[in-house]
């Protein structure tokens, strides 16, 4: 029978504490939520139940608190070995989208005009009756339609008075 271990005085023996580099922590950290949202998506195009719980307990690993930042690491490296590929590409095909969907989009900022409905309630002036719409006779039955359109999408923030 071979000899019993002894357990040091003061409890169990714990791991040596591993300290990362500030740099190598956040890239862990990114490393983690590409991860996350790499898992997300295949738990939600599963098939079968069981890929859904295994895709699902990989999150939870991944999101804990109490896991340590090294073990999630060896976990991401059994689960995902090609994460940094994986995280690369991904990065590279949101700034192709960032800078095409910024190409396409225009922003307008108009000063506010002085005669503005919302103006006049935010500094305190009261607004006449005669001037309030007649709300009894609205419509929003063509309101809310879609239209087609060839225009690239663009944001006006002017207020309409």
């Amino acid at each position: 029978m071979p000899p019993k271990r002894r357990v040091p005085p003061g409890g169990k023996k714990s791991a040596p504490k591993i300290e990362l580099t500030p740099e190598a922590e956040e890239e862990l950290k990114k490393d983690i939520e590409f991860c996350v949202y790499h898992f997300e998506g295949l738990r939600d195009r599963a098939q079968k139940k069981q890929d859904f719980d295994k895709y699902d307990g990989y999150i939870q690993t991944l999101e804990s608190e109490s896991t340590a930042m090294i073990k999630k690491r060896a976990f991401i490296r059994t689960n995902l070995p090609k994460c940094k590929d994986l995280r690369s590409e991904f990065e590279k095909e949101w700034e192709k989208e960032t800078i095409k969907t910024q190409k396409e989009t225009s922003f307008k900022i108009k000063e506010p005009d002085s005669k503005s409905k919302v103006i006049k309630r935010r500094s305190g002036q009261t607004m006449e009756a005669e001037s309030q719409p007649d709300i009894s006779k609205l419509s929003l039955k063509d309101d809310f339609k879609w239209k087609e359109s060839n225009q690239p999408f663009s944001f006006d923030f002017s207020i309409q008075s």
